[in-house]
């Protein structure tokens, strides 16, 4: 295993992980590139995570520090505390029950290099890469996360499809120091913390997409989110749900309600952060389904692929998401 040639903080968040973590934990530590440091915050595992963490912590070949939370925060807090306790330049998301491959740190950070070659060094930036989905014994599901949920990550305008769907895996992300003073703290209005990250980045700075897989994604029942293909029975009958997918669709909006107030504190960038589109959307969110959804089409604000994007214009227009949004009134403070 080479040195680190920069540093590089690993952030995971760990809550009953015994099953898997020790196979993630080794994977880290057979990188290419030796991480700078491995912080773990655990919140609150009853099973055996504490006492495998502390026997890799014996053995590992960097840094690694753990912390107990006294009390239950959830994933958000959680990876808002983790990542701010990171120290080096560049941080990695991790979570506890992937593998990751010998080049995910290496891939990620030479992706990050040639980012900041391009006088990027002091914006936000993201790398992020496809993923190879396994089983919970690791046979191949599928040899890539990003055809089975077909998903098209755009090469341009990201905020665009971010605003309603998002396309970046935390797992995958490795993010720079101007990135996490940005984003931090994480809102708690938000859906996902990397949904978070990658909205933040796509508004103030940069995101890089890796095609090739660096994770062994996963699949098993303890999963938060998981991967489905596209055209499955559950993805169907979620469909079927309607006041499920209003309510999701009002939480977008609280979202990115939640990125105009951020943005709105960001003065000391140059570059124009707060785009018109955003405001427009935003505003017709608050009052009326059908200039939403002609707002959704007219800024080319949508989802992928298509028949994902059709079905939500179809529930935008009926508006019925008004009545989620509308009951928490904390949403149109300024």
């Amino acid at each position: 295993m080479t040195s680190s040639f920069t540093r590089i903080s690993v952030a995971l968040c760990t809550f009953n992980g015994a099953d898997f973590l020790e196979d993630q934990l080794w994977s880290i530590d057979k990188q290419s590139v030796t991480p700078f440091e491995l912080i773990v915050c655990d919140d609150g595992s009853a099973d055996d995570t504490i006492n495998i963490l502390e026997k890799f912590k014996s053995k590992a070949d960097f840094p690694v520090r753990i912390y107990q939370n006294r009390e239950q925060i959830g994933v958000l807090k959680n990876f808002t505390k983790t990542i701010g306790l990171c120290e080096g330049d560049y941080i990695a998301l991790c979570d506890q029950d992937d593998i990751w491959l010998p080049n995910k740190l290496a891939a990620s950070y030479e992706a990050m290099k040639r980012a900041e070659s391009d006088r990027n060094k002091d914006i936000p930036l993201l790398v992020y890469s496809d993923l190879r989905v396994v089983s919970s014994e690791g046979a191949v599901i599928s040899s890539s996360f990003m055809d089975q949920n077909k998903i098209k990550p755009p090469q341009k305008k990201p905020l665009r499809t971010l605003l309603v769907q998002n396309f970046v895996t935390g797992c995958t992300v490795l993010m720079n120091r101007a990135l996490v003073e940005a984003a931090l703290p994480i809102p708690e209005k938000v859906l996902m913390h990397d949904w978070w990250l990658a909205l933040v980045a796509a508004s103030l700075g940069k995101i890089i997409y890796i095609p090739d897989a660096t994770v062994l994604y996963r699949q098993h029942s303890g999963n938060i989110i998981g991967s489905k293909a596209f055209f499955s029975l559950s993805n169907l009958l979620r469909l079927l749900d309607i006041s499920s997918l209003e309510l999701e669709i009002a939480s977008l909006f609280k979202q990115g309600m939640a990125l105009r107030d951020r943005l709105g504190e960001r003065p000391d960038y140059c570059a124009p952060v707060y785009p018109v589109y955003l405001k427009s959307f935003l505003d017709a969110a608050q009052n009326n389904g059908i200039k939403t959804a002609f707002a959704a089409m007219r800024f080319n604000i949508k989802k992928n692929p298509w028949p994902r994007n059709l079905f939500f214009i179809m529930l935008l227009l009926k508006g019925g998401y008004l009545r989620y949004l509308r009951s928490c009134q904390d949403i149109f403070d300024e």
